[in-house]
C-alpha cells in the first residue's frame, strides 16, 4: 500500500488490516496476540501516514481509521440447529433434503427459514422449540425489528441473537451449549 501511494498517488485506497480481527475473534478482545497486533497495526498505519507524506500528498488527504464492529468475549456457543433437530424439523449435521426449519448463522445471530416459506405451522412448531431451549442463551428478534432494523430480509419470520458471553454456530451438534472462546460480534447496535 505504501508503494502505491508513493507510485499511484491515489485518490482512494481502502485498506483492510486484518490481523488484529483475526485476534480477536480467536481469543477475544484481550486474548493472546491482541496486543501485539494492535502495534503492528499501529506500525502499518505509520507506515502508511509516512508514504502520504513522502508522495506529497498528505495535506490534501483524509485518514479514516475504523473496525468493521466490535467484539464481546464468547466463553459458550449456541447450536440452534441442534434444536430444530431435536423438534423434527430438520436432519444433522445438514439439514436433510426435507428440511422443515432451519437457522442461517453470521456471527452471534441467526435467522430462521422455513420449508415451505411462510408455512405458519413449521414457524410455529420452530418458535416454540426455539424458545424453549433459550433459557437466556439467545433472544428472539421479531420480523417487525428485523425490518426496522433493515436486516435479514429473505428470513421466513424472526431472528435469534445470542446472549452476552454466547457465540452462535450453524453446526448441528449434541447439545444446546457448547465451550467456546475468542470474540464474537452481533447485527444489532444494542
Amino acid at each position: 500500500a505504501a508503494a502505491l501511494i508513493r507510485r499511484e498517488r491515489p485518490r482512494l485506497l481502502l485498506l483492510h488490516l486484518v490481523e488484529l480481527d483475526f485476534r480477536q475473534h480467536r481469543g477475544g478482545p484481550e486474548g493472546a496476540g491482541v496486543r501485539d497486533a494492535l502495534r503492528r497495526v499501529d506500525a502499518h498505519v505509520g507506515t502508511i501516514l509516512a508514504a502520504l507524506r513522502g508522495a506529497g500528498i498528505a495535506d490534501r488527504t483524509a485518514v479514516i481509521v475504523t473496525g468493521d464492529h466490535g467484539f464481546e468475549p464468547i466463553a459458550g456457543l449456541v447450536f440452534p440447529n441442534a434444536v430444530l433437530a431435536r423438534a423434527g424439523l430438520r436432519a444433522c449435521p445438514g439439514p436433510g433434503a426435507d428440511w422443515r426449519a432451519t437457522v442461517h448463522v453470521t456471527g452471534t445471530v441467526g435467522a430462521l427459514f422455513v420449508n415451505p416459506p411462510g408455512d405458519p405451522d413449521v414457524v410455529a412448531a420452530a418458535e416454540a422449540a426455539l424458545r424453549a431451549a433459550a433459557a437466556g442463551r439467545y433472544e428472539l428478534i421479531s420480523r417487525e425489528d428485523l425490518d426496522r432494523a433493515g436486516a435479514f430480509p429473505n428470513a421466513t419470520a424472526f431472528a435469534l441473537e445470542a446472549a452476552r458471553g454466547y457465540g452462535m454456530s450453524g453446526a448441528c451438534v449434541g447439545g444446546v451449549t457448547g465451550a467456546a472462546k475468542g470474540g464474537g460480534h452481533g447485527a444489532r447496535p444494542s
